[in-house]
């Protein structure tokens, strides 16, 4: 850890003597709740009891980073290029990037207006390079407000699927068993 951590206050500082302007805004910030409200299409039968749900998020790091914001969530696993690229259709089966919308959606509703560009992203603490995997949406990596109301859209259904009563939750085939299945 401490090698890591070295490692990456270097790569840092390398990124200012190199002419980058590096501003950290907030250190493992934790955005309370923001309500999301439900709107049921297709009137799917389901057992939610309100329409709106409640929404939170501890986001890793977030910076201005050459006068564009940057929400970053460490990982210290493998994260694949195509683990992060989505155009919103398939959000139930991209994680990382359902992880990272949110935290820009709830960003977006604390901070109200972004003055400034935004763009989502992984750093892989165990590479010696810890260059910023970009979050792409759409082809595009920066979020704006256009791609924030189609996660809004896109995240309300799914939540709305979650409770449907026509839905049963899948064991997904892998080595540990899911707390929530067996």
């Amino acid at each position: 850890i401490n090698t890591i951590i070295t490692n990456f206050i270097m790569h840092e500082s390398k990124l200012v003597q190199s002419g980058n302007r590096i501003k950290i805004k907030f250190l493992e910030h934790q955005i309370n709740c923001h309500q999301l409200n439900l709107i049921e299409k297709n009137n799917k039968s389901t057992k939610l009891k309100k329409s709106i749900i409640n929404l939170k998020g501890h986001i890793d790091r977030i910076d201005v980073f050459n006068n564009q914001y940057r929400i970053i969530d460490y990982k210290t696993g493998v994260v694949k290029s195509t683990d992060l690229k989505s155009d919103l259709s398939d959000l139930p089966t991209k994680p990382k990037v359902l992880q990272l919308l949110m935290y820009a959606w709830l960003f977006s509703k604390e901070r109200k207006m972004l003055n400034k560009p935004l763009l989502t992203g992984v750093i892989n603490l165990r590479t010696t390079n810890f260059k910023i995997q970009s979050c792409i949406i759409n082809n595009s990596s920066i979020i704006d407000s256009d791609i924030l109301m189609s996660f809004e859209q896109a995240i309300g259904e799914i939540i709305i699927d979650m409770f449907s009563l026509k839905n049963n939750f899948q064991h997904l085939n892998r080595a540990e068993k899911c707390i929530f299945c067996d």
